[in-house]
Formats: structure tokens, C-alpha cells, sequence
């Protein structure tokens, strides 16, 4: 399973500090990341960060325009930063610019089915922010709808929550047994 993270970082006018984005990711997630040969990234992606370099995160500025000028930490102890110096803030100004990255759940998500991610900005030398924590849960679950007795192939529904808007959850299928 894939999770998707976004990261919003709104620059005021009249910065002119540097940004550093710290993302510190449970144990049962791994992020996608490049393969690094011989120092350089290839198109080779992966989830094993023993043997991978930077973070793959992809950033766009207000327009939806895509931005290349930020750096990314190599992953060390499941946690990475994003980095944008004073000048590259500064080309910024008055913009939000989101960041996005995918992480995979790994073998030792199935030890918690709760993963958490958490964030903190910190904005030149003196400011941060509160850490921000999203939880994402894994679990397996199996349904079978039959008519007592046999399976009703093909058969549609949804789960929904037990709140105010009856919202219907999002499941992922992992398999199908019909097929």
C-alpha cells in the first residue's frame, strides 16, 4: 500500500529566511526514494533506505507550476528534511508552495495498525513550529456478501461512518477473491 503525504508551506511577504521542512515517518512506513549510484540519482526508485539516497518529493508553487528549487536530506533514521535557503524563499514570496511524497507500508506496519507521520517547520534560526502528527491505519479486512448461502458476485455497497454526514470510507483492495 501507497500513502501520500502533502505538505502546505504558505511564504509571507517579506521573507527572506531560510525554510526547513523535518518529517519523521513511523517505523512501518518507508519513503519512496532515489537508488543512488555512483553519487548521482537514477530513475531507479525504491523502499529500501539502506540503500537509497534522497527522499523523492515533488513541489509545486500557487499556480500548480512545478518547482525544482529546494533540496532534500537523505533518509537517516526514518526522518528527512526538505530545505529551501533565503534566496529560494525569497523567489517565493507571497506563493504556497506544497510538497508531496509517497511512503509504502512496510512488514512492521503489521506489529501497529496505527502509522504516523509527523511534520515541523522551522523558519530561519529562531522560529518553529508545533509538530503536526496524521495517522494513517492499516487493516486487513475481509468482507463477504452472500445470500446466506452463496456469494453474491458482483455485489456493490459501501461501509460508512457512524458520524453526522454518514460518511462512506475509503478502503483499498488489496485482493479479490471473485476473480
Amino acid at each position: 500500500d501507497t500513502i501520500s503525504y502533502t505538505l502546505t508551506v504558505v511564504i509571507p511577504r517579506g521573507s527572506n529566511q531560510t525554510i526547513s521542512i523535518t518529517d519523521t515517518l513511523d517505523s512501518g512506513l518507508n519513503p519512496l526514494v532515489y537508488q543512488t549510484r555512483d553519487s548521482r540519482d537514477t530513475a531507479t526508485y525504491t523502499t529500501d533506505v539502506s540503500k537509497a539516497g534522497r527522499v523523492i518529493v515533488r513541489a509545486f508553487d500557487s499556480s500548480g507550476e512545478p518547482i525544482t528549487d529546494f533540496t532534500v536530506s537523505t533518509v537517516t533514521n526514518q526522518v528527512f528534511t526538505i530545505d529551501m535557503t533565503s534566496n529560494q524563499v525569497s523567489a517565493h514570496v507571497g506563493e504556497t508552495i506544497t510538497f508531496e511524497y509517497d511512503a509504502i507500508v512496510n512488514g512492521e506496519a503489521g506489529l501497529s495498525p496505527i502509522q504516523e507521520n509527523t511534520a515541523k517547520l522551522t523558519y530561519g534560526s529562531r522560529y518553529e513550529t508545533q509538530e503536526h502528527t496524521v495517522s494513517s491505519v492499516t487493516r486487513n479486512l475481509t468482507i463477504n456478501k452472500n445470500d446466506g448461502t452463496n456469494p453474491l458476485v458482483g455485489a456493490q455497497f459501501e461501509i460508512r461512518r457512524d458520524n453526522v454526514n454518514n460518511d462512506p470510507i475509503r478502503l483499498a483492495l488489496l485482493t479479490d477473491a471473485t476473480t
